[in-house]
């Protein structure tokens, strides 16, 4: 069967006009706040509204007995309550949030409008397609400079896919934040120079069907946005690339799965012994991502050719549990501009861990259909403005 992909570009973002003050990143306590950038990245499980479209799940609709008014408003909150939970005490939030499984653009301003207020969000965006069910979706406080969605027309048979959606930030438009005061009116400090900043959104294909079945699906996601960062990289070689959201893979899937098929992560060529490296066809290292998963901190030396960084190497802990086990299926990849220790750089991760996420067995607590969260833990990125050029 043949695979082509399209690309649906442009999104007209919503603006308005909002004042700022600087927010501290919880990650690094001891950074200035006005040189850090906050991005989480959430799937927040099937948020429905209340409104019969025809393209809901069974159980949100209006005829459905389990869904109401009332529990609408309660997940807003609680999607909030998860959300803010990754800064203890703070009430504004990332500067950028990532949502995965928003029914459309409704819900995204509810929860904007709603417990997300203090935020101050002014940029919203929805991706496709419209007969998706649930949609990829991001708020932001950094100015948007431009919007492209990408979708890989063919699903396998799987049904639709999400819209993969690429988001390119004017740094030098953010007022407040990663300035000098909130008044500097750019993200980097007063001369000194900064590369642009672009964030690829993604849903890849779920493993109801099959992990080794559905495989293919996802690799073709990850060849889309690999072209896509090539093109970037042939017109700005210093920019700033992040791909985050679910991917329903974990950064480590090709161990996983005892290297018995090509996944959509791959290890580094160069960490692999002589022996480990003749045993994969070499079409496997084509339509994928090359992974470094090595600790907390790597250079740009070390992610070269292409490859992506993980931050989850440095951590222990997980954002979802699959068949009883602990997954990591929610992440953030950054290119080599993001860790060669100049310009925006690299701060710290870290996944949700608030103990009201969890039950007494250590469980996350899922909607239940009057209360709990969604089945994902929120996961936090922070960046740094060090300077240099």
């Amino acid at each position: 069967m043949e695979k082509t992909c399209s690309r649906r570009a442009t999104f007209l973002i919503f603006i308005a006009i909002l004042a700022f003050c600087s927010f501290q990143c919880s990650l690094s306590p001891d950074a200035g706040a006005s040189r850090e950038l906050h991005i989480v990245s959430y799937n927040v499980h099937n948020l429905f509204d209340c409104h019969d479209d025809g393209t809901e799940y069974p159980e949100y609709r209006s005829d459905s007995g389990k869904w109401n008014e009332d529990k609408y408003r309660k997940r807003l909150e609680n999607t909030a309550t998860a959300i803010l939970s990754v800064y203890p005490g703070q009430k504004r939030g990332p500067d950028i949030l990532c949502l995965q499984e928003i029914e459309n653009r409704a819900v995204l301003d509810d929860l904007a409008d709603g417990p997300l207020k203090a935020c101050g969000y002014r940029w919203r965006i929805v991706g496709g397609p419209e007969n998706s069910p649930v949609k990829c979706a991001l708020l932001s406080r950094v100015p948007v400079k431009s919007v492209q969605a990408h979708s890989v027309a063919d699903s396998w048979g799987f049904g639709p896919g999400r819209d993969i959606l690429e988001v390119t930030f004017d740094l030098k438009g953010a007022a407040g934040g990663f300035g000098k005061s909130s008044r500097s009116g750019e993200v980097a400090p007063e001369g000194e120079a900064s590369a642009g900043l672009t964030l690829f959104l993604c849903h890849w294909k779920s493993r109801k069907e099959g992990a080794r079945e559905t495989e293919a699906a996802r690799r073709e996601a990850a060849s889309l946005v690999k072209t896509r960062i090539d093109e970037l990289g042939e017109q700005e070689e210093e920019r700033a690339i992040i791909v985050c959201g679910d991917f329903n893979e974990s950064p480590d899937e090709f161990e996983r799965v005892g290297a018995a098929y090509p996944t959509a992560f791959m290890p580094l060529r160069s960490g692999l012994s002589s022996e480990e490296a003749a045993a994969i066809p070499p079409e496997w290292h084509s339509g994928c991502f090359h992974i470094a998963l090595t600790s907390d901190t790597v250079t740009s030396a070390e992610i070269s050719d292409g490859a992506l960084f993980s931050p989850w190497g440095g951590s222990s802990g997980f954002s979802y549990y699959f068949d009883g086990q602990p997954e990591r299926l929610d992440g953030f990849l950054l290119n080599g501009a993001l860790v060669d220790g100049k310009g925006l750089d690299y701060c710290g991760f870290k996944p949700g861990d608030s103990p009201q996420l969890f039950g007494e067995k250590g469980e996350i607590l899922v909607w239940d259909g009057s209360k709990g969260f969604s089945d994902h833990l929120p996961i936090a990125l922070a960046l740094r403005w060090l300077g240099g050029s």
